[in-house]
Formats: C-alpha cells, sequence, structure tokens
C-alpha cells in the first residue's frame, strides 16, 4: 500500500467524487474518506492484513479487503488521485484557465469540433 496524503477531501475533490454514484451502502465521498483512513492506518501498521485492519477501525473486511491486501481503491479515489497527478486540481493556473475558457466559450458560442481531426474552429465578429 502507498503512504497517503494526509488531507481531506477539498473542494475541488469533491466536486469530482460527487460525479460518482453511491456504492455498497455508503456515498462515494464516505467511500474515499473511510479508504484514506484505512491507508493511513496501513502506513502506520504495514504487516497487519486487511482483517487485522477491519477490526481496529471497525469496517467491514468485506469493503476493505481489496484496498488492503490487493492495491485496490473505491473508483472516486483513483480519479482523484489521477486528476491530482494530471494537475487538475489544487491551484489553477490562471493563463491556463483563461485559454482553456476561452476554447470552450468560442465552442459553444459559434464553433465546432470536426470530427476528422479533432480541430475546433469558429468564427469571430468581424467588429471586434
Amino acid at each position: 500500500m502507498s503512504t497517503p496524503k494526509d488531507r481531506g477531501i477539498t473542494c475541488s475533490e469533491s466536486v469530482l467524487i460527487d460525479t460518482y454514484s453511491p456504492t455498497g451502502g455508503l456515498s462515494a465521498a464516505e467511500s474515499v474518506q473511510q479508504y484514506r483512513r484505512v491507508l493511513e492506518y496501513c502506513a502506520e501498521h504495514p504487516q497487519q492484513k486487511s482483517m487485522a485492519v477491519s477490526s481496529a477501525l471497525d469496517l467491514p473486511r468485506s469493503r476493505i479487503r481489496t484496498w488492503v491486501d490487493e492495491n485496490g481503491a473505491p473508483d472516486a479515489a483513483r480519479a482523484v488521485d489521477e486528476a491530482h497527478t494530471l494537475g487538475w486540481l489544487g491551484e489553477l493556473d490562471t493563463a491556463r484557465q483563461t485559454h482553456f475558457s476561452t476554447l470552450v466559450a468560442g465552442i459553444f458560442s459559434g464553433g465546432s469540433i470536426s470530427s476528422d481531426l479533432y480541430v475546433p474552429s469558429w468564427t469571430v465578429d468581424a467588429h471586434l
């Protein structure tokens, strides 16, 4: 198991997590919180297997077995980790955000994306 980053769920993470459906009677956010608790515990007790972790944290072994024994994770937790890796969460790069917003606004206001080349294009009012 990898060592977790010691953090709660941030606002930007929450927005991403909320796109995932509940599983096993838990909301996606609850799954991510429990997963992070398990990672923290396992970092402090690396020799313990899922049965011991389940008992120590009072969580169902069926839920955490793959997290502990097979390096599994809830889909929402994997999405958050991947988004952090890609730099999609956290501090905003203002210039990058402005360019992306301009591209999206242009396409929605009168542009298109070529299905052959995936190249965005749009026309701008001549008075601008």
